[in-house]
């Protein structure tokens, strides 16, 4: 299945707690492999994870700029999970992933 998602499919939504460690970088890898195979860019294939935990933004931007995941989908607990997650978890990871994209261009 992943070698069609690299070769036909717009996106990829893996489930962090089904994976086993190493296991969503070894999926990013053939995805992007059977894409140039077919002659696409693995930049256009949108990585996306459901994490089903929160994450600190620290652990939200890792993934962002360790694998490219540019949609998470968190577990919500109730509105006081949405209000943290939209007032701090997310402005805080959005900064941290510039940054870091800033750090990497200078």
């Amino acid at each position: 299945m992943l070698r069609l998602t690299g070769r036909t499919a717009n996106g990829w939504l893996p489930s962090l707690p089904n994976m086993r460690p190493g296991e969503l970088a070894q999926g990013n890898a053939i995805i992007d492999e059977a894409a140039a195979e077919a002659g696409r860019s693995p930049r256009d294939i949108r990585r996306m994870l459901n994490l089903g935990i929160e994450l600190s933004a620290e652990q939200v931007a890792e993934f962002a700029l360790r694998d490219g995941i540019s949609t998470f989908n968190f577990e919500i607990n109730g509105p006081e999970t949405i209000h943290r997650l939209a007032r701090e978890t997310a402005p805080a990871a959005r900064e941290l992933v510039a940054g870091a994209r800033r750090r990497r261009h200078a």
